[in-house]
């Protein structure tokens, strides 16, 4: 097996359902995307390829979630998603500034989805 796949057998995203880093679909909502992002984030931060993932991703100028990035062609965009997304809401608190309209109601809407799943 060669180096170049022998590291992709290795991600912490290999035994993740297909699609996890992919770009994101016109169907997925802003809110989908958000906690895809923040799982993504999540599973990459403690992976121990995430270096070459991310190299490869940018050789190849690919577009999706890579290393916990999101990648335009190759290229790191702004990974800081804009209001009216549960990674938002959070990035408000974790500032510590005032949530938005915006992030308030995805962060309803996401909860009420986690209760309907729930009951």
């Amino acid at each position: 097996m060669s180096d170049r796949t022998d590291w992709r057998t290795r991600a912490a995203c290999a035994t993740k359902r297909a699609g996890t880093h992919d770009s994101r679909s016109e169907r997925e909502t802003r809110l989908d995307f958000g906690t895809r992002l923040e799982r993504a984030k999540a599973t990459c931060s403690q992976c121990v390829v995430a270096p070459h993932c991310l190299l490869s991703a940018a050789l190849a100028k690919e577009s999706g979630i890579r290393a916990g990035f999101l990648l335009r062609n190759g290229k790191q965009t702004n990974s800081r998603l804009p209001c009216g997304t549960v990674a938002a809401y959070r990035r408000h608190l974790r500032e510590g500034a005032r949530t938005c309209a915006d992030c308030r109601r995805a962060w309803t809407e996401m909860a009420a989805a986690s209760r309907k799943v729930a009951a």
